[in-house]
């Protein structure tokens, strides 16, 4: 793992490839142990479907882990010619598709997207199931490595590039809110 020393709550650790495949990747005792960023580096080449397959697993390891996953695979150029590399890069926070780049592209590319890890460890204190978790876990939580690193802020105003909700617990729309906040309650008394 990689931990921030200037930054609270910036932890990352890696994985490899098929690492986010098993039945219990080790990110997910990355995350245990304190990582808010989960990275894979893989060389996933592509079949018919597994784009889907990979967004999918990516969104949900990232929603189980309280954590934001960045995925990323090989593209042209990998050194093999008996299988496609698609190139497909993804950015997920709590389970919610953040970036995603372009598949098969003729040239390299990147992707970024914000990541709220202030947010990420709120929804860990607030999540009881989370915290058993480690305790169940501990010993190898534990025996992990930690490497603590210097994070260089870049100078100068960077914007925002994920649109935060006005209202993101209750809506602005009049029919949303009533759906949301009193037709519950409504059909609940006249019972």
């Amino acid at each position: 793992m990689f931990d921030a020393a200037n930054i609270d709550g910036f932890s990352v650790f890696v994985e490899c490839c098929e690492d986010v495949w098993t039945p219990i990747p080790p990110s997910t005792y990355g995350a245990m142990a304190g990582a808010t960023i989960l990275a894979n580096h893989s060389a996933s080449n592509i079949t018919i479907g597994k784009a889907d397959y990979r967004r999918n697993l990516c969104m949900g390891q990232s929603g189980r882990c309280l954590a934001a996953y960045l995925y990323s695979a090989a593209g042209p150029g990998e050194s093999t010619t008996d299988v496609a590399w698609d190139g497909h890069a993804i950015i997920c926070e709590n389970g919610e598709l953040l970036a995603e780049a372009e598949r098969f592209p003729d040239q390299g590319q990147m992707i970024t997207a914000d990541i709220d890890v202030g947010r990420l460890l709120q929804e860990r204190m607030r999540q009881g199931s989370f915290h058993d978790s480690i305790s169940d876990c501990r010993p190898r939580i534990q025996a992990m490595r930690h490497v603590r690193f210097e994070y260089q802020v870049p100078v100068g105003d960077i914007p925002l590039q994920r649109e935060i909700s006005r209202f993101p617990y209750v809506s602005s729309d009049p029919k949303t809110l009533n759906e949301r906040c009193f037709e519950t309650t409504t059909s609940k008394s006249t019972r």
